[in-house]
């Protein structure tokens, strides 16, 4: 029986910010989002695994 893995996901993922409206919650540009401080929300996302095919 194969063991399940506990590691918790590697410090070298890659993380992603994205900027929503607030408003419509549609992504919006950085450069928006500067504009636009109070009117944008700013996410963080990191990667998955590599690959998804289990098999």
């Amino acid at each position: 029986m194969a063991k399940k893995s506990t590691q918790k996901q590697s410090d070298n993922s890659k993380k992603i910010e994205t900027f929503r409206s607030a408003e419509t919650g549609r992504f919006v540009t950085k450069q928006f989002a500067k504009r636009n401080p109070k009117s944008t929300i700013k996410e963080t996302r990191t990667g998955g695994p590599k690959s998804r095919n289990n098999g």
